[in-house]
């Protein structure tokens, strides 16, 4: 095989584990932030003086920056624990999908 016929061959490979890659590393930053983001949000739920729409205020502070391009917010609360779960949707570079990415954060309310 020449040289020529030899990168022919090797440079998409080369790009294909390259662009697999941003991917992964993307996946795996926003699955971060995902759960980051229920984390501060049922803190923020879970306090005394919580107003309406904390969790929803504080992932968004977290998500704006991001390459997230959709998400959302539910919070479920009894009289002493809170459960936030925020679901994303996160664009992928090889051919423009979306995957989803969830985490779910619990967490005692204060009394």
């Amino acid at each position: 095989m020449t040289t020529s016929v030899q990168w022919a061959v090797l440079l998409p490979l080369l790009v294909g584990v390259l662009v697999a890659a941003c991917d992964v590393a993307t996946f795996l930053h926003a699955r971060g932030v995902v759960q980051q983001a229920a984390s501060a949000a049922a803190w923020a739920e879970g306090r005394v003086d919580r107003r309406p729409g904390a969790a929803h205020r504080e992932v968004h502070g977290l998500m704006r920056p991001t390459a997230i391009e959709w998400f959302d917010v539910s919070a479920e609360q009894d009289a002493t624990h809170v459960a936030v779960t925020v679901e994303a949707r996160v664009r992928l570079i090889s051919g423009g999908r979306s995957v989803a990415v969830s985490a779910s954060a619990p967490r005692e309310r204060a009394l």
